[in-house]
């Protein structure tokens, strides 16, 4: 019943079983046309209202290294031209987490193959997103996360647990984080006002558990 628009960042389960079905997004493409909520105008996009620009990924490509270098030169130019005061990307495979999928060039714990570790994931935030976006939103972890910025100062925040949660695993010793759960589904809330970001974030009964400022 929420009557609010939903951008739609598309992830590994919207390609089928083995996540490389990419006929599949013109699907969900095409359904934008039939939904007053659902918007997703390509597969990776960028959308802005007074002073902010989300800039979203579609970091299950990455994992197959396909289409790179055209969504990457898309991703340099969209960023480079934006002057927003505020820039976020948004992605469903997180830069890193201490949840089960971990991080970037190491997912699962592998440093390979490329394809299951996340490797082209890394190298793309590297070069694109890091250090040039105020935050980096994921998902793929079901799990709520800020992490302590480890991506050239961008910050990390990982909000998966809307529908159930995964147990962390926290890999290699895991990463710092300002706050984080496991136990409870839940979901963040961002409001931007001038030049400070409040978030907030909320189990699924409402209870505010954590809040953070940043202030530019």
């Amino acid at each position: 019943d929420l009557d609010m628009p939903f951008k739609i960042v598309l992830g590994n389960h919207d390609y089928g079983l083995l996540s490389l079905a990419f006929d599949k997004a013109a699907y969900e493409i095409e359904y934008t046309n039939y939904s007053d909520k659902w918007e997703l105008p390509s597969e990776w996009y960028s959308f802005a209202y007074p002073g902010i620009e989300f800039f979203v990924l579609d970091t299950t490509r990455f994992m197959w290294d396909h289409e790179t270098s055209e969504q990457q030169q898309w991703i340099d130019q969209a960023i480079a031209s934006s002057d927003a005061t505020w820039k976020f990307a948004a992605a469903h495979h997180p830069y890193r987490s201490n949840g089960d999928h971990g991080n970037a060039g190491h997912y699962e714990n592998f440093p390979f193959p490329p394809q299951l570790a996340g490797t082209v994931v890394k190298e793309v935030l590297d070069e694109s997103v890091c250090g040039k976006v105020d935050v980096f939103f994921s998902g793929h972890d079901h799990t709520r996360q800020w992490l302590v910025p480890t991506c050239q100062g961008t910050n990390l925040i990982v909000s998966g647990a809307g529908c159930k949660t995964t147990e962390f695993k926290y890999y290699d010793g895991g990463n710092a984080a300002y706050w984080e759960d496991d136990t409870k589904p839940g979901f963040l809330l961002v409001e931007i006002e001038g030049l400070t970001m409040h978030t907030e974030f909320y189990d699924q009964d409402g209870v505010l558990e954590f809040s953070r400022d940043v202030v530019k």
